[in-house]
């Protein structure tokens, strides 16, 4: 499970649905990461997250992890609310729902950045081996802000954002028909045409 600290914040609340939730309906709802944060923060109603997106756009910087060729999936906030409000007038679920907007590496996300901006982001690398050997020796630690923005850094270099494309297309047909869903591009063009995303 990615993050690993899911799986004793979030796994437990899972294993009471699954095993006493009686006649309660459920589904896990994935979007990779929230496209939001590549808006900045004047532009958004998230907080920037910096230790664990790896674009902050206050210091106009990149901290890519691994290689940023790891596959990733990215959703505007506003477009996953959209979406769950047409999952809910579906007659059943999946027991994993998927909503993606854009997929894609870290590594092309900054182009498309740099692109739209006009101007390179500083970069700096943490590589894969760094980040499993501190994730491995801080196990015991999972609760500590430090350590689980290390474990999203694991989580980004697993691939564990990029929801499975061919499924995710699947349930847009089957659910989301009345939902678009937009790129990075297109977000970064439309923020640029309203005070708040």
């Amino acid at each position: 499970m990615r993050p690993r600290y899911y799986g004793s914040t979030r796994e437990p609340f899972r294993q009471i649905l699954k095993n006493e939730a009686g006649d309660v309906e459920y589904t896990l709802l994935q979007c990779g990461w929230f496209m939001d944060y590549f808006l900045p923060k004047e532009k958004s109603y998230m907080k920037p997250v910096p230790d664990e997106f790896p674009i902050n756009l206050d210091e106009w910087t990149v901290r890519i992890r691994g290689t940023g060729d790891e596959l990733q999936s990215w959703t505007l906030g506003r477009e996953v609310a959209k979406a769950v409000v047409e999952l809910c007038a579906a007659k059943e679920w999946e027991p994993v729902v998927y909503v993606v907007g854009q997929w894609g590496t870290f590594n092309e996300a900054v182009k498309i950045m740099e692109s739209f901006y006009g101007r390179p982001l500083k970069k700096s690398y943490t590589f894969a081996e760094e980040i499993r050997s501190f994730v491995t020796a801080n196990l015991h630690n999972e609760h500590e802000y430090a350590v689980q923005a290390v474990m999203c850094d694991e989580f980004s270099i697993d691939g564990a954002t990029a929801c499975p494309k061919e499924k995710t297309l699947r349930q847009r047909e089957t659910y989301f028909r009345n939902c678009k869903f937009s790129t990075i591009e297109e977000v970064l063009k439309r923020a640029e045409e309203v005070d708040f995303l």
